[in-house]
């Protein structure tokens, strides 16, 4: 079994961040109608601003 250890993201380790995205593709969200497909994305696209821009601060 490995052991894992949660830290928290330090200054130097930030540009991390910039790989990741929270903002769902079309092949994800074919099941959706377009009306919930608008409301998903734009969460998602408030998320993925959160998370770059304040979550770090």
């Amino acid at each position: 079994m490995t052991d894992y250890e949660i830290l928290r993201l330090s200054e130097e380790n930030k540009y991390l961040t910039g790989g990741f995205t929270c903002v769902e593709t079309d092949s994800m969200l074919t099941e959706y109608t377009s009306k919930e497909r608008r409301r998903i994305r734009r969460h998602s696209k408030d998320m993925d601003n959160f998370l770059h821009s304040e979550a770090f601060d």
